[in-house]
Order: structure tokens, then sequence, then C-alpha cells
């Protein structure tokens, strides 16, 4: 069977010989295998294709069938209502930033008639630090 066995002492029942191991050639075959992988790749990319057209054809189809817009729909504004996205954080923070130091510094009129007076916010606490001395 290709193997001899030694009765010796030292090798009692055990194989002398080495038996060459290759791999099964009678089972698959690779070539075989990757004609199959091949083919079901292709038969993938001709399945995509042709939904592709399908799908094309089912929306052609649908936007025959809808009525066409309302003329209201042409009226609608073009943009979403506030508050919308910031698309440029920085200059919107500056700018925030901006109004709300000429508010915290600067002298405004809140009342004219009445006599109200936004001030700024050092003289303000100024004033509280004097009325708390008193």
């Amino acid at each position: 069977m290709g193997t001899d066995v030694e009765d010796g002492p030292e090798t009692v029942g055990m194989t002398t010989t080495t038996v060459e191991r290759d791999h099964e050639r009678r089972d698959a075959s690779v070539r075989g295998v990757l004609w199959v992988a091949a083919g079901l790749l292709g038969l993938g990319a001709l399945i995509q294709v042709v939904l592709y057209f399908h799908m094309e054809g089912l929306w052609r189809l649908r936007q025959r069938g809808l009525p066409p817009p309302s003329p209201v729909a042409s009226a609608l504004p073009s943009e979403p209502p506030s508050p919308r996205l910031e698309t440029a954080p920085a200059l919107d923070l500056r700018a925030l930033r901006a109004g709300e130091d000429a508010q915290l510094h600067g002298y405004v009129w809140v009342d004219r008639g009445a006599g109200i007076v936004h001030i700024p916010i050092e003289r303000a606490m100024d004033l509280v630090a004097e009325d708390a001395k008193r």
C-alpha cells in the first residue's frame, strides 16, 4: 500500500516511508469554479442593467400619468422658513458677537419719550456699585 512497517524495537507499528500528499484533483475543478464565479458576476451585472432600464421606463410612465403642477405650487417660497442651516458659521458668530458687543458697550434709546436709555454695561456696574456704597 505504499508504506513499509518495521517491527524493530524503536519503530513498532510505525511507517518508515512518507506518503506523498497533495490536494484532491478529482473533486472540484478550479477552472470550473472560476467560470461559475465569473458567470455569476456577469449575470449580476446584467440584472443591474436590466433593472436600471426597467426603473427608468416605470419612472417615465409615472411622470406622464401625473397631472400638471398646481399654479399655487409656483407661489410657494423657494427657501425654507427660518431658522435655516448656517452656511458660514464663523461669519454668523462674528456678526452675532459684534451685535452683542454693540448692545453691551453702547448707548441706545429704548424709549425716548419716557427717557429710558440703554447704557454700557461698564457704566451700569459702576452705578450699581456707587448705589451699594450709599
